[in-house]
């Protein structure tokens, strides 16, 4: 069975569209497993290779979602986990399939859909581990994500904070969607204006005849769902078109403004209109969304004076990174090796500084390598930490070239920066 995963960011119609699969004659899909996001590569490694099955059911029966066990949603318990892991060669894809597939079975399915939105952060894990599988991604106008994420316990309440957590998300998963491979992307407006035509592109894809029993989905919705996920209720209702604009009406005006400066990379990836074209960018470095609600007079002052604040999820090589919460990526980020005593220098830089009373920023910008670790240290030590700061950072960001991907780009910056 070739596998499908239906990835998106959050709140642009996963479960949705996971539930017109379910209700296709060849797909089932349970609950979200979270199995890529829950399991690190050294945990599967070490239950493929312990003391098998037992290793590999001790790694799922820990799996829970909302408070719920992973192995009951799929009808199962550890001794028939076993069973099915006693008869199945010791690989990787097995501790999944062992959920999905008797799962399937069950329902009298021939092929499985797992549907986990942020295992669209877990791609190439992904496809290491099923070389046949599909990616389907939904995509949604940001802007309504986010102000969607505003009512649901696992998003801020602040509209902005939502916007930079969905370009994270963006950032980190962009390349994979660029490369050819087996990946589809649809839109959750299309989606919902015209179901049987995107459902019949997508069944085309997989290799399935589109059947119009997928526009009959609100019992599959709700077997997909736990009665914790209060907020999937809606993909048990009839499709409605009345959702798609309704962050317009709900946003303030200044929000939307500044969220269609900050989005607009993804608004004309995706074809949604309205996005603003900035003359200058801010490039910044491990800014998540809690940084961001604490330091939103960045996003302001950038809109203010046309700026784009741009994320970068993993610094590129010819560049250092400047640290945004430091405190945090100290403790968490990967480093390699030939950080080690660049990190030092910066954990010195920021013991002087704080003995002097400095206050050191939350965000800040990006420099080359080839500058000095002085100018480096000295930078990320006053960077941001006051109101002043800010706009003393927005004056160093660096023109948009004709396309923020070119290498041009990098090169404008490097220039501006060592200009100074």
């Amino acid at each position: 069975m070739n596998p499908v995963f239906v990835v998106g960011f959050p709140r642009t119609g996963t479960t949705l569209l996971a539930a017109m699969l379910a209700s296709h004659p060849s797909f089932s899909c349970g609950p979200e497993t979270h199995f890529f996001m829950r399991t690190t590569p050294k945990q599967r490694r070490r239950a493929i290779d312990g003391r098998w099955p037992d290793s590999a059911v001790r790694l799922l029966s820990q799996l829970t979602l909302e408070g719920e066990s992973i192995l009951e949603l799929f009808g199962q318990d550890p001794e028939s986990l076993r069973k099915v892991l006693a008869v199945r060669p010791r690989r990787e894809a097995t501790l999944l399939e062992a959920l999905t597939e008797p799962y399937a079975a069950r329902l009298g399915k021939c092929r499985w859909v797992e549907k986990t939105p942020a295992h669209i952060l877990r791609l190439s894990e992904i496809v290491n581990a099923f070389p046949d599988a599909t990616i389907v991604r939904i995509v949604r106008d940001p802007r309504a994500s986010a102000h969607s994420m505003t009512n649901v316990p696992f998003g801020s309440k602040n509209f902005l904070a939502n916007c930079v957590h969905l370009m994270n998300w963006h950032a980190s998963s962009r390349a994979f969607f660029r490369l050819p491979g087996r990946h589809f992307t649809l839109r959750h407006e299309d989606l919902i204006t015209d179901p049987e035509g995107e459902l019949t592109r997508l069944c085309g894809f997989l290799g399935e005849d589109y059947d119009r029993s997928m526009l009959n989905y609100e019992d599959s919705a709700r077997l997909i769902q736990t009665k914790a996920e209060t907020w999937k209720i809606c993909a048990t209702r009839p499709l409605s078109t009345e959702v798609v604009d309704r962050w317009r009406r709900e946003v303030a005006l200044d929000d939307q403004k500044a969220a269609a400066l900050f989005l607009k990379p993804a608004l004309d990836e995706f074809g949604y209109s309205g996005g603003i074209e900035a003359a200058r960018s801010l490039p910044v470095y491990a800014l998540t969304e809690r940084v961001a609600n604490e330091r939103l007079d960045l996003m302001i002052a950038a809109t203010r004076a046309n700026v784009r604040v741009r994320l970068l999820p993993e610094p590129p090589m010819n560049i250092r990174p400047l640290f945004a919460s430091f405190a945090i990526d100290l403790r968490t980020r990967p480093y390699g090796r030939n950080h080690i005593s660049f990190l030092l220098l910066i954990l010195l830089a920021l013991a002087r500084a704080l003995a002097r009373g400095e206050r050191p920023g939350y965000l800040t910008p990006i420099v080359s390598r080839d500058s000095g670790v002085s100018k480096l240290v000295r930078l990320m030590v006053t960077a941001l930490g006051r109101a002043e700061a800010v706009h003393q950072a927005l004056d160093r960001a660096t023109p948009i070239a004709a396309k923020e991907g070119d290498p041009t780009f990098g090169a404008a910056g490097r220039t501006a920066l060592k200009q100074r």
